[in-house]
């Protein structure tokens, strides 16, 4: 059952609530894979590693998580997108007109002094490896040029939502909470709280003390009462049901996976370290005793004799199927990649050779289709986050801000570009009268404003002036009356003077 009162915030009751320690479980393995710590994850391994005591080496952590992980984030965020916002009844911007709007000014601004961009990249891991991204907006005194708005990415391990009564997947406030341990000057250890609730209109912030996983202590500190109508948090799901409250983790299919990898590459490298120190199998007068241990000594020497009948020394080897291993990797790194919707041709591993940009996306249909519904997630959970922050800044005295009436993202595909694709298509439509030249050199070359003025007056002074071509002209002699009609391809008789 989740949370649906704050009243789970309350001296006596369990922390974390009880209800959220599967989640929050769930949480620390995915950040464990993410990590590379993934001995705390896979149990079977471990005891695998403590059975064979003879080995000090560990296994190896694929970091198959983090490297695709990575790789969506880059095909999301990896070109930056173009942000454009507009203020509350602020007339449309002219078209050709140079001179950005107050709303696109500030929005720039909220970008650059934010950096926007990583925060949302560190909400797109989060996404992708815990199933939920978490944006908090907040005023910081940023000194002279005083209280500005600010979107941070937050844990979502120290997130608890409360839903609603009638609807599970709606989120009518916020708690976000952490605990630490604190040492005194007597070494006595507490673990202090640390938490913040919001609601509609109001942030209060309190602190305490956990005792045996319990609220032992509560104090408010303080309520903000922030002006804006809505949560100052945004949070943002990956895939769910309606079944969810809350995202699922890309990892949950890789873990089964995984392991099963890892075990594979451990049982081969303990196979490839006992071939590399056989052991040794011969007559049994190669054996002697040491007289002060009586320990049986195997004569060292690089000539051995051998008596009639006796048996030539070897080495104990055996086949250790690993054509067999190595295949069933294969197969796992295939199902990986599969169930993590990623393709080898994310990574640059592509056979035989790619000819345009079109060919290029028919091999990454699955990563693109993942790749645009981690977009989508981003760019309501952004474009809220703005709006919200122009209404809080609005709150501070004499700041002059705007508030967004529209904000809107222009994502790229993160795909490498293919020019001469892109004349191509652009140079049909305009010779099938479907798009203007503007448009077209606007597509192809990514100019606006004065530059794409001064590239049509460019083109347009070097076409050729042409006028249309003349005939020569033609006059013809009218017959007389009873002059005879030649036959064809004769030349008729001149008219008599």
């Amino acid at each position: 059952m989740p949370i649906t009162s704050l009243d789970v915030l309350s001296v006596g009751n369990p922390w974390p609530p009880a209800c959220e320690k599967k989640r929050m479980d769930a949480y620390k393995a995915d950040r464990d894979l993410l990590s590379g710590e993934h001995h705390e994850v896979f149990a079977d391994v471990l005891r695998l590693i403590q059975r064979d005591r003879r080995r000090t080496q560990t296994y190896i952590a694929l970091a198959h998580p983090r490297r695709i992980v990575k790789a969506f984030g880059d095909m999301v965020l990896g070109e930056a997108p173009t942000i454009k916002a507009k203020g509350v009844d602020e007339a449309e911007p002219v078209e050709g007109a140079d001179a950005e709007s107050i709303a696109q000014e500030q929005v720039e601004a909220y970008v650059k002094e934010m950096d926007l961009l990583h925060e949302a990249h560190q909400s797109l891991v989060d996404i992708q490896s815990l199933g939920e991204g978490v944006l908090k907006v907040t005023l910081r005194d940023r000194g002279v040029a005083g209280l500005r708005p600010a979107i941070t990415a937050t844990d979502p391990c120290i997130w608890y939502p409360v839903v609603s009564d009638e609807d599970k997947q709606e989120v009518v406030a916020h708690i976000l909470a952490w605990t630490w341990e604190c040492e005194d000057e007597n070494r006595k250890t507490t673990r202090r709280l640390k938490a913040e609730t919001h609601e509609p209109g109001c942030v209060t912030t309190y602190s305490g003390t956990v005792k045996r996983n319990k609220i032992e202590t509560l104090v408010e500190e303080s309520v903000v009462m922030t002006g804006v109508d809505e949560c100052l948090v945004v949070p943002m799901f990956n895939f769910r049901s309606t079944a969810d409250c809350t995202g699922t983790s890309d990892f949950n299919d890789l873990m089964p996976i995984l392991s099963e990898m890892e075990v594979r590459l451990y049982l081969i490298a303990s196979i490839l370290d006992k071939h590399s120190d056989p052991k040794l199998y011969g007559p049994r007068s190669l054996v002697s005793q040491d007289p002060l241990t009586g320990e049986a000594v195997v004569a060292q020497t690089d000539y051995v004799p051998l008596d009639a009948g006796e048996q030539a020394p070897g080495y104990v080897t055996w086949e250790g199927q690993l054509a067999a291993a190595y295949k069933e990797l294969d197969f796992l790194a295939e199902q990986a990649l599969f169930v993590m919707e990623a393709t080898p041709a994310m990574f640059g591993n592509i056979d035989g050779t790619v000819t345009s940009g079109a060919a290029l996306k028919r091999l990454l249909i699955a990563p693109l289709m993942k790749a645009s519904r981690l977009r989508n997630r981003l760019d309501v959970g952004l474009t809220k986050a703005l709006t919200l922050a122009s209404l809080l800044h609005s709150t501070v005295p004499g700041s002059g801000a705007v508030v967004f009436s529209d904000v809107s993202i222009e994502w790229q595909d993160g795909l490498p570009e293919d020019p001469l694709e892109t004349m191509t298509i652009h140079a049909g439509l305009v010779t099938a009268g479907i798009e203007s030249v503007e448009d077209a050199v606007r597509a192809v070359f990514g100019v606006e404003g004065d530059e794409l003025v001064a590239r049509m007056e460019r083109l347009n002074a070097a076409k050729p002036s042409m006028s249309p071509p003349t005939s020569p002209r033609i006059t013809l002699m009218p017959l007389a009356p009873d002059a005879p009609l030649s036959p064809a391809g004769e030349t008729p008789p001149a008219p008599a003077v």
